[in-house]
């Protein structure tokens, strides 16, 4: 497909990969990778059965 993509999760210059997140929010692009991938394997064994709760009211 034609286009300007991310060679893999250590192309900082490109946006959306864990190693531009990186330089945004100083979370180590080996955390998001961690995140994300434990998130799709909740997923594929709940069969999408999970979410990302966040706001002041879970809190509570």
């Amino acid at each position: 497909m034609p286009g300007d993509w991310p060679e893999g999760y250590d192309d900082a210059p490109r946006p959306h990969t864990p190693a531009w997140r990186e330089t945004i929010t100083s979370v180590p692009a080996a955390a998001v990778v961690r995140a994300a991938r434990e998130f799709a394997h909740t997923a594929e064994k709940t069969r999408g059965r999970c979410m990302i709760v966040m706001g002041a009211g879970t809190n509570h």
